[in-house]
Parts: structure tokens; sequence; C-alpha cells
């Protein structure tokens, strides 16, 4: 043990070292000789109390010394034994993955990463650069408003913040969160299948304690689109749904991860952001799904797979899962007008049976769903039951067709050889339509459950955006042909929107928003050129395109500007006829709004609207 160089006596004391070799010691500490043989130079206790004098003070503090040395082993014999029971228990948690070292040694490297990743996928309110391809519908729906309102400003979204508490409450009633849940299974679930309903019942059999953070997040994310689909139903909802998504967040980072699970976050994430109109998010709804679909086309999720008795159900997840995925990516990519994730002449993954699937299934209930894949394996035209997911094949079939529609009219390689005509389009969507179980086969089967005004509806959608940009393009000797077809179209898309928000099952989006004003503007468009309709109804269902885009601007601030616009186009239809004040078609007690009188429009709906509206678009595009 080496001490602090003391002041030495006149009698330099030899070290042990230099006795025990009869050499020469200056007495110093460490000695010149130790020193130089870089030796530890030790004196012992009679050696110390000679060259000390005998002081007592020397031997007190030489105890202390001790005694602190004999602490600081102490202490360091503990903290070895609580970094090895540390590392017992996470033995015991998780497996030995010996890539965690690496992870470990590189914490600093992937935090970098992930902040160089943050500020690159970081989407900021208002990007003027992102690309809206041609007769796209919101392309559309900004051409019309720019053209009857001039250039409107971008509104600036306030951001989702992931890393404060402000709005957490303490205490949610079980009954409110129930409600959350059913609204998540009952509107979201069944157009989107980004959970497994039989794992997510087993989890919620467990104790809260005993879930691990992959359940943990499904569970919040549950809660958080549920949440946000109540607000939207009733205006208003407690708590806030960002809550239980920076929860869900949370458990994320934690949770033990795979391809498909990876695939599943991207899109219960791109779900939630997709309804919040308010919030701006770190990257879009249309990124997250286009990461989730390669990553299930890169782990070959888009194959078949052979299906045996132990994985039909994980099998049937996974075919659910995708075509979930596909009917996303198919709609966000149409309505933006940019091309999908993935080409349909790659995918050979069959539908999802139909099938209603327990959410505690027994032996017998797998027997069941094994039998219907081995049927739909062999048999080339597997007939379907109608279920709860009729809708959600009908859908996919109807997004192939609209595939084609926008590979015909909207692509901009015109080099391109398709195969494709208007005319087979229309007989193609016909044929879906009338391929369809009848309304009272599906009601009588669904029993409320789902109402069959949403089959309605993607048929005549269907139309619409096939019969636009024919209308944009037609001559005025073609024209009217096509604008009768428009305007059937477009009062069948309100009156069943509208059929769909009393039975309290419509989803509010920014593509139902667009596709109503889209269908309100066509007819308005035809009551001013072509004079009194020949179709009954086109004034219920302007009356039902107005009430819808109230409603909507009630959910989303942003949407008043559709409904005032909208509104306006009316009461000049009405003056232009010589109407009284209190117009037919706006049903509303207060007509008068201040923001009305804003509008220009009386001159706008001429005959070449829709002439000014493609040249807008092409000069969108070239600039």
């Amino acid at each position: 043990m080496s001490l602090p160089s003391r002041k030495r006596s006149r009698v330099p004391i030899a070290c042990d070292r230099c006795k025990k070799r009869k050499r020469r010691c200056d007495g110093s500490q460490p000695c010149q000789s130790c020193a130089r043989s870089n030796a530890e130079c030790e004196y012992s206790l009679k050696s110390l109390l000679v060259q000390n004098g005998g002081s007592e003070a020397y031997t007190k503090e030489l105890a202390t010394v001790k005694q602190e040395n004999l602490d600081l082993v102490e202490e360091n014999r503990r903290l070895r034994s609580m970094v090895q029971s540390l590392e017992s228990q996470q033995k015991q948690l998780q497996p030995f993955n010996p890539h965690d070292m690496v992870r470990g040694s590189n914490k600093l490297a992937e935090t970098i990463f992930t902040e160089i990743l943050s500020k690159v996928l970081f989407k900021t309110s208002g990007e003027e650069n992102e690309y809206i391809g041609s007769f796209a519908v919101i392309t559309i729906v900004k051409s019309i408003k720019t053209l009857l309102l001039g250039q409107e400003q971008e509104p600036e979204y306030l951001p989702i913040i992931l890393d404060n508490v402000i709005g957490e409450e303490d205490f949610v009633p079980d009954r409110m969160e129930t409600n959350f849940l059913d609204k998540f299974f009952s509107l979201a679930h069944n157009r989107g299948y980004f959970i497994d309903h039989v794992e997510f019942f087993k989890m919620m059999g467990k104790p809260v304690g005993e879930r691990n953070s992959w359940e943990k997040f499904c569970w919040h994310m549950a809660l958080a689109i549920g949440c946000r689909l109540v607000e939207l139903l009733h205006v208003t909802t407690y708590p806030q749904p960002e809550v239980y998504l920076r929860r869900a967040l949370k458990e994320l980072v934690n949770a033990n991860m795979n391809p498909l699970r990876q695939s599943q976050a991207c899109l219960l994430i791109a779900v939630f952001i997709s309804r919040s109109y308010h919030l701006s998010f770190y990257v879009s709804a249309w990124e997250l799904t286009g990461c989730a679909i390669r990553k299930l086309v890169q782990f070959g999720y888009f194959r078949k797979q052979p299906s045996t008795l132990q994985n039909c159900w994980n099998y049937e997840f996974i075919k659910r899962m995708f075509w979930s995925a596909y009917n996303y990516d198919k709609l966000l990519s149409l309505s933006l007008g940019r091309p999908c994730s993935i080409v349909d002449n790659f995918v050979d993954l069959p539908y999802p049976i139909s099938i209603d699937f327990p959410t505690r299934p027994v032996e017998a209930d797998y027997q069941k769903l094994y039998q219907l894949q081995l049927q739909q394996q062999w048999e080339p035209n597997f007939k379907q039951s109608i279920s709860g997911f009729t809708s959600f094949i009908a859908t996919t079939n109807i997004r192939i067709i609209e595939t084609r529609i926008h590979l015909l009219l909207y692509s901009v390689n015109n080099n391109f050889p398709i195969a494709d005509t208007i005319e087979t389009l229309k007989a193609d969507i016909d044929n879906w339509y009338h391929s369809l179980p009848s309304r009272d086969e599906f009601e009588m089967v669904m029993n409320k459950r789902e109402s069959y005004d949403f089959l309605d509806l993607s048929y005549y959608r269907a139309r619409l955006i096939l019969l636009l940009p024919l209308l944009m393009r037609s001559h005025n000797s073609e024209r009217d042909s096509l604008l009768d077809q428009a305007c059937l179209a477009a009062g069948k898309i309100c009156s069943c929107y509208k059929k769909l928000y009393r039975d309290s099952i419509l989803e509010f989006s920014i593509v139902a928003l667009h596709t109503v004003f889209l269908a309100g503007i066509t007819m308005v468009y035809y009551l001013k050129n072509k004079g009194e309709p020949t179709f009954i109804n086109i004034q219920n269902d302007l009356r039902a395109g107005s009430s819808l885009l109230f409603v909507f601007s009630e959910r989303w601030v942003e949407a008043k500007t559709y409904s005032d616009l909208f509104d306006s186009l009316l009461e000049d239809i009405d003056k232009i006829k010589n109407s009284p004040k209190e117009s037919n078609i706006v049903d509303k007690a207060d007509t008068t709004n201040p923001i009305l009188d804003t509008f220009q429009t009386p001159n706008n709906l001429s005959e070449d609207f829709w002439d000014q509206i493609l040249e807008n678009i092409k000069h969108h595009n070239q600039g």
C-alpha cells in the first residue's frame, strides 16, 4: 500500500524492497530504486513508526487510510453485485442477443441517426412543393376553389406534441373507453384490419401489469382511433385523442417488433393522423402507408402461402392485414393522384375469407376456417358468403377498377400501352355492382351492423371519378350526355352519404368531404346551365349535400369554406330564378352569413367552367 509523501527524518529508512535486495534507499515514498523499476514501494509499520518518530497522529492517520480503502473495496463489491443481479434479471426477461452489445455501444450513433431521420421525414404545414397529380379528387377541388375564390392561403396546423403531458387525465371511466373500443371495431377495424382481434381480446383478459409493450401499444392505439371517431361523431369528447397516441408511442419504443408488427404500427398511426385534420404530424398518412406496404412486400406477405390447420388463423390475419393496407394505399394514392405503392400484377395473395371469426375461437372455428381456405385454394369460382367482410372484399375489387381508371385517365406517360377503354371501365363498374348481393340479403345477415348504402356509395363514386375528367376534356356536343350521367352519380353520392350519417356509421374523412363537395358542384353546374333538371330528386340531393358540408364544418374549421361556398352558389341560382329570399334548396333556419358576401361567384359557373378547371390543372402541373 502506497501512501502520500511525507516529510522524512534526517536518517533515511530503507523501504522493504531495498532492504531485501540490500540496496541503498533514499527513504522517499516511493524511493528512486522502486520508481525506476515501476515497483510498489512499501514500508513496514515498524519502519514507519521509526521514520515518523512513533507519532500517534500518524498511526491514527494510517488506520484511517486503511479503513477508507476497506470501505472503497466494500462499495466496489456491492456495486459489482448489483450489476450482476440486474444482468441476471435481464437475461431472464429476454434471451441473449449478441447484437445487443453492439447496440449498447452504438447508442449515441443511434440517437444521432434517429434525429437525422426525424428531420428528413418531418412534415411541415403547407408544403407547397408536394406533388398532387392531375385529375385527382383533391386537385379538382383545389382548382374549383381557386377559380371561385382566388388563391387561398393554406392553414397552419398545430403539431402533435409527443413529449409533454398537457391534457393528461388521471381517470377515464371504463364505460367511456369501452365506447371508444366499440367505435374502433365497428367503424375503423372492418375498413382497415390492422389489429389481430383474437390476440387483442386475449390481451384484454390479462391484468394490466402482465401486458407487454406491444399489447399496450395496440390497446392505446385502438383507444386513440376510437376516441377520435367518437369526437367526429359527436363534435366534442373527453379526453383528447392525442393523449392515447402519446401513450401508445411511448410503449412502441420498448415493444418487441417484427416486420409484420412494424407494418401494423405504421398503418395504425396513419389511420389516426388521417382523421386529425387540425393537427400535423412528423410524417403523412400516405408516407406511413407506403412504408407499411414496402415492409410487407419485403418479407413476401403479398404472396400466397400453403394453409395448414396450425397456421390457418395467422395466414388469415396476414391476408386481412395486407388487403387492408392495399385498400388504404390505393385510396390515398388515388385521392392525391400519385402512383400506388404496389403493382397489382405482382400480387397473388387470396382475398380474406368472408367469415366473422369469433374473438375467442375454439377448435371447431379453426377447422371451419381451414376448410374454407382449402376450398378457396382449389375452387376457381369460390363463392364467398355474406359477413362483416363482404363490403371489405367488395371495396377491394372496386379499388382495383379505380386504379385502372387512374392509369387510363390520370397517367402522365401517354406512351404506355393500356388495354382499358372508357367503355370497358364503365362496363366493369356496372358488372361489379351487379355482382353484389342484394340489399335484402345483405341487410338480413348484417342486421344493421353495416349499411348497404356504403356499397351504393362506392359504385357512384367510381362512376363520378371516371366521368369528371371526361367532362373536362369533352367538347360541347359530348358534354350534355356526360353531364347527365355525372349529375345522376353526384346526386346518389350525396343521398348515400346522408343515409350513412343518419345511421351513424359515416367516417368523417378528407376523402368524404372532397367527394361531397365535388358532387354538389356538379349538380349546381347542371342546374345553372341546363335549367330545370330531369332528375326528380336533385333538390333533395342538393339539400343533402348542403347539410353534409355544414356537418363537416362543425368538425373541421377549414371545411367551413366548402360549406359557405356551396351555399353561396345555391343562393346565386335562387337569385337568377327570382326565388324568394328563403330558399327551398338550402335547408337551414338562417342563411345569412357575412362570409358569403366576400364570394364573387355569380358568373363563374358558365358553360366553359370545366374548360377553365382543366386549364387551371394544366397550369398548376406546369408550374
